[in-house]
């Protein structure tokens, strides 16, 4: 089970991907390419083999890596989503996550990371047959990160998706969101962490993830009660005391526009994916 908490401001999920990095370090090492520039490490590329890329579709991109489900080290592995169509059909997006190792020739001289991966955001408007990269999250803060499509708005004029950045030595991740305007190209990138502080203040701590958009276009966070009891122990508190559920107005002033609805409340999708795989 992923966990949250707020720590200082930030959003943090506690996982796994630390006993991954703890597995395989004695196997394997990572270099990484991003854009055609090499990141080195304290080796070069020469002492290092790229792995053979392991490529799949699927809706679920938020927890790739260079491990599998079992602990198992497979090294690079890319998941391009599905393709999502907005409600009009005029716009189309996909995401893709990807997931870099490399093994050396000499691990114990070694000291980067194991893993890095960069998460990319491709669009394509009307009549337009070929998809262009909209927004990319490189390995430059945390070597972990991903994307996850949430929904397009009931007019088809934004795209919600998921952000989420983690360190694979650590145990933590932080979660927010982007909304991708397609008519101007401009992406928005809210500071989630800095919301739920304002609301609910700094030293508490909460499950949070995006859900979609109200019938107006408002964003949909959902906020739940904090699970890790291990920080429960340690005299962590959590933020609410039962799954709430708050919309968000990113056009009109985020922190001044957060509205808490009704227990109820049903998000409805207004996306729909395509079955066939997405083309660059």
């Amino acid at each position: 089970m992923l966990k949250a908490t707020q720590n200082g401001g930030h959003v943090l999920r506690i996982h796994r991907r630390a006993l991954y990095f703890a597995l395989a370090w004695l196997l394997v090492g990572v270099q990484v390419w991003s854009q055609g520039v090499q990141r080195e490490g304290p080796q070069k590329a020469s002492s290092a083999r790229r792995l053979e890329p392991s490529v799949s579709t699927s809706k679920y991109t938020q927890d790739v890596s260079c491990w599998d489900k079992t602990q198992q080290f497979t090294g690079l592995h890319l998941v391009r989503s599905p393709i999502l169509v907005s409600s009009d059909g005029l716009h189309r997006a996909y995401v893709e996550v990807e997931a870099t190792a490399f093994e050396h020739k000499d691990v114990a001289t070694y000291g980067g990371p194991l893993c890095e991966n960069t998460s990319r955001l491709f669009f394509a408007g009307p009549r337009e047959t070929r998809f262009r990269l909209a927004y990319l999250q490189s390995p430059d803060f945390s070597d972990g990160n991903s994307m996850k499509l949430v929904d397009w708005s009931p007019d088809g004029t934004h795209l919600l998706v998921e952000l989420s950045q983690w360190k694979y030595e650590s145990e933590g991740d932080y979660t927010d969101f982007l909304v991708f305007s397609p008519n101007s190209g401009v992406v928005s990138k809210p500071d989630l962490s800095g919301i739920l502080s304002a609301r609910f203040g700094k030293d508490c701590g909460s499950e949070n993830s995006v859900s979609g958009f109200t019938p107006e276009g408002r964003v949909v966070v959902a906020v739940a009660p904090l699970a890790d009891d291990i920080a429960l122990m340690n005299g962590a508190k959590s933020c609410v005391d039962r799954r709430t559920l708050l919309t968000l107005d990113f056009e009109h002033g985020l922190t001044e526009s957060v509205r808490t609805l009704p227990g109820n409340f049903s998000v409805r999708h207004y996306g729909r994916f395509q079955e066939s795989r997405a083309s660059k």
